[in-house]
């Protein structure tokens, strides 16, 4: 999972050998060492920065036995206030933002260069890439068209043709090569099932690349309610239109149910350019997109209920219906999703929940036959989030508290000294585990130093009740978000005047979507997906 999502190897630790020390931790001290990347405030120095990367193998000895002695996870409660689909926009939003040219443990392990490939972030180019013109294998033309403005969608293995039965939505799957050399489309692939995406990420689970199907179908229902005219006008007309939705759900929907209350309240309304911003940086701060950003693995559910038809456990909604030459299979109807099942749509009885925020070992999520790569002991998702904020080399836990805790003096902060005494208590606990006990280490060491991603799940048991993240993670993350959005939004508000204008009468409700359930409903509507058959749209 990249930021939330699943199926890569992108943040899996390697050993050289057994025995064998990696080679040297790269020193990313910000901007210069990976472009696109930051330090959440600057260059933290040395007193102030990670030093678990110092030994690659000592960090993967030392976070291995911290995950040995976690505790169970349990029955993990639901969170009723996140409906099960947000985490998977969560995948959607962190794939917006950030995108390594090379993964990070890579890249730390052996003194590589990576960077952020998302100089832009919150412009839907994971959706669009950049464009028809530099991206065409994503796109189709219009019916009697011959330039390319519409999402390229995939009709499901066993529809019948729209000819037969118009009601069944067949275009309901990411688009697939099919092979078929009579076809005048097919591309010059080896794998009859790769995938037609601008960003080939947002394959790596069926719920994701079901999002990418929706937004796909509300941006072709756009295009097609736009008046004639230039094709490229026309599809810049419906991606504005896009965007002003997207901003809106970040902004008024998910961020909301996230963040402490407090934090939200003070950072939402600032405008791009305000001073009190406490991240000015440029670039992507590690200590979002390799740190706090991660607490989304820990929402995912055991089982999802997909359809009426079917209720798959994380690994098929992992590996889908199957595979062929590592790419995905199409889907047949009965695996596609039906919206109501991942988002509150009223009259529609509730969605499934998201599970609570709490430092936990989930045993669906941490096995080696989800994650390939890598060792077997190094499979687990929770581990990789880890080592991968370990050879980020960001700030220590302890100094980012010292930094945000006297500017927000009435939040309920955790303070290391609970981190001392919750290690010291499950390392107690772990009377059989020798080893582990013996490996993890100097305690007053490790809980100033704790991994990020750990530390911030922590606290959103501690201080959030699990339901939303503590003070240090929503600060982190609603600084990155709010900022980011701001300017995204800033830089589209000279043109919409013009995109309503092309819209007429039905700007209103385009201007009106909130919330993810607004938005699957828009998109019901204006698709023609009332009628689905015989898995409904919502």
């Amino acid at each position: 999972m990249a930021h939330g999502g699943m199926r890569t190897t992108e943040f899996a630790p390697t050993m050289t050998g057994a025995g064998t020390p990696a080679m040297p931790a790269g020193d990313f001290g910000g901007p210069a060492g990976t472009p696109g990347f930051a330090h959440m405030l600057g260059d933290p120095g040395p007193g102030a920065r990670s030093t678990l990367a110092n030994d690659p193998v000592a960090a993967q000895r030392v976070l291995g036995a911290l995950f040995d002695l976690l505790p169970p996870a349990g029955a993990i409660p639901d969170n009723p206030e996140i409906a099960a689909g947000y985490t998977f926009l969560l995948q959607f939003v962190a794939h917006d933002m950030v995108e390594s040219s090379l993964p990070m443990w890579l890249a730390g392990e052996n003194g590589l260069p990576s960077r952020n490939r998302r100089s832009m972030p919150l412009r839907l180019d994971t959706l669009y890439g950049g464009g028809p013109a530099s991206c065409p294998a994503a796109y189709q033309a219009e019916p009697h068209g011959a330039d390319r403005v519409l999402l390229r969608l995939g009709r499901t293995t066993d529809t019948p043709t729209v000819a037969q039965q118009p009601d069944t939505c067949p275009f309901r799957d990411v688009a697939r090569i099919t092979g078929n050399a009579a076809k005048a489309d097919v591309g010059n692939f080896s794998t009859p099932s790769q995938p037609h995406l601008a960003d080939q990420r947002n394959d790596e689970g069926l719920v994701l690349s079901q999002l990418v199907v929706l937004m796909s179908l509300l941006h072709n229902a756009l295009v097609a309610r736009l008046p004639p005219g230039l094709a490229p006008l026309r599809f810049a007309q419906a991606r504005a239109a896009m965007l002003r939705m997207y901003h809106a759900v970040i902004r008024r929907d998910l961020m909301p149910m996230l963040l402490n209350t407090t934090v939200i309240n003070d950072i939402a309304a600032r405008a791009a350019n305000s001073s009190a911003w406490l991240w000015t940086e440029p670039g992507m701060p590690l200590e979002f997109s390799h740190g706090a950003f991660r607490f989304g693995h820990a929402m995912v559910r055991p089982a999802y209920r997909f359809n009426a038809l079917r209720t798959l456990h994380i690994g098929e909604v992992l590996s889908g219906p199957g595979w062929r030459n590592g790419n995905r299979e199409t889907l047949p109807q009965d695996w596609v999703a039906q919206w109501s099942g991942f988002f509150p749509m009223a009259p529609q009885p509730p969605p499934a929940y998201s599970l609570q925020l709490a430092a936990r070992k989930r045993s669906h999520l941490d096995v080696a036959q989800l994650l390939p790569g890598g060792a077997d002991d190094t499979r687990a998702m929770s581990l990789r989030d880890w080592l991968s904020a370990a050879h980020a080399r960001m700030w220590r836990t302890d100094a980012l508290l010292a930094q945000f805790q006297p500017l927000r003096p009435g939040l309920p902060w955790l303070p290391i000294a609970e981190v001392r005494s919750w290690l010291a208590g499950i390392v107690a606990a772990a009377h059989g585990n020798a080893a582990a006990r013996r490996d993890i280490g100097n305690l007053d060491s490790l809980a100033g130093d704790l991994p990020l991603p750990l530390y911030v799940l922590l606290e959103a048991e501690r201080c959030g009740g699990g339901m939303r993240l503590g003070p240090l993670g929503s600060i982190i993350v609603g600084e990155v978000m709010f900022r980011r959005l701001t300017e995204a939004e800033a830089e589209l508000a000279p043109f919409l005047p013009r995109v309503s204008q092309a819209f007429g009468a039905d700007w209103a409700r385009i201007d009106g979507v909130a919330t993810m359930p607004d938005l699957v409903q828009l998109t019901a509507d204006w698709g023609g997906l009332a009628a689905c058959t015989p898995i409904p749209f919502i």
